[in-house]
This record gives C-alpha cells, structure tokens and sequence, in this order.
C-alpha cells in the first residue's frame, strides 16, 4: 500500500508529461498551380517558442486537411508558431503512392512530386500561426515550379 502511494503520484506525473497536447481544430486547404492537391502530407512542425508536437493531416481529393496527432486518434494542435512541410509521393509513372502495411518504405519505389522549398523540412519557408481559438481557413497555394 505504500508503495503505490509513493508511486501513484510518479505515475501519474509521467503519464501527464507524456501525453500529447491537444488544442483547438486547425483546418486549411492546400493547392497546386491553382488545382486542388489530393492525398499530400500536411506537417505543421512547431516553431520558435512553440513546445507542442507535430501535427498531421492529409488532403482530400478537394485539397482540405485536418491537423491531427500523428496516430490520427486527436484532432486540433495547440496555438503557436508551426512551420509546414507539405509533401506528396507518386509512382513513377505519376500516380498516386500508397504505402502498403507490409512494405518496407526504404525498399519502396517513389518520388517527391513538390518543390523542396514545400516538403523538405529543412527548406521549407511554409509558415502558419494557429490563434487561440484555432483556425480553419489555412491555405497553401504552391507553384510546380517553385525554386
């Protein structure tokens, strides 16, 4: 009995430290040379002061996305600064790449179809401020041709 009085607490405090932070809904819409970008990987990665994790969402065939925790089961992302890294693969004969449970994605075969100014983390100039309250008008026009 007293070692879970002892380790109650503890417990508790960990599991507190490691849980995501969720925060309010954040949803945009993501474009390419004007046309919507279906089945491309949104990552708002925080920026700045911003301690949160990364949140995820993938386009819909009329470009929209959700931000979410990366298993999908928490909406929203907490206010602050992000980065976004916006990336989509395909075959290579241009379709659309899925991942399959069983592949070993080093072993698979696609390419990035955006500019690396867009879906590499290191060179994207991709910004969003999520306000307080959240946002759900985030939109990202991309050019093909971006350098």
């Amino acid at each position: 009995m007293r070692s879970f009085l002892v380790l109650g607490p503890l417990l508790g405090l960990l599991l507190g430290c490691t849980a995501a932070k969720t925060g309010p809904a954040v949803e945009g819409v993501v474009t390419l040379d004007s046309q919507p970008l279906a089945n491309a990987n949104v990552q708002l990665i925080p920026h700045g002061e911003n301690m949160a994790q990364t949140g995820f969402g993938k386009t819909d065939a009329a470009g929209k996305f959700v931000i979410g925790s990366s298993d999908g089961k928490q909406k929203g992302t907490p206010a602050g600064e992000y980065r976004v890294v916006i990336s989509k693969h395909v075959k290579p004969d241009g379709s659309d790449y899925i991942p399959k449970p069983d592949e070993d994605p080093m072993l698979a075969t696609y390419k990035e179809l955006l500019p690396a100014v867009y879906s590499d983390q290191a060179q994207s100039q991709l910004r969003a401020d999520v306000p307080a309250g959240g946002t759900k008008s985030l939109e990202f026009k991309l050019n093909s041709k971006a350098k």
